[in-house]
């Protein structure tokens, strides 16, 4: 019963790590207004989705040299990967003045 017991916990434990998805989303923005997100790799496939500049837009993976598949509001696509354009990483925040204080300055 006891080996029953741990077992049961150890795979509880496994299931919630695997469930846990750590990885960092890379964030991008659609270089013009009215950008297409098609069902899949190819302008002859539907529409899915029309992208504003305003929209998040999450790179899941780049597919080829000319999509990259996305997710915009929780929906996945494929869009030309020349649309698309990695934001600028945001600047550090700027030290208080007790942290200033710390270093000496």
């Amino acid at each position: 019963m006891k080996k029953l017991f741990l077992s049961l916990v150890l795979i509880l434990q496994i299931g919630f790590l695997m469930a846990h998805n750590g990885t960092p989303t890379i964030g991008l923005k659609v270089r013009s207004e009215n950008v297409k997100m098609y069902q899949q790799a190819g302008t002859s496939t539907p529409v899915i989705q029309v992208i504003a500049t305003t929209d998040r837009v999450e790179l899941i993976r780049k597919w080829n040299a000319q999509w990259a598949q996305v997710k915009v509001n929780h929906r996945l696509g494929y869009v030309p990967f020349s649309d698309l354009m990695f934001l600028k990483p945001e600047p550090p925040l700027a030290q208080t003045g007790t942290n200033a204080a710390r270093l000496g300055e």
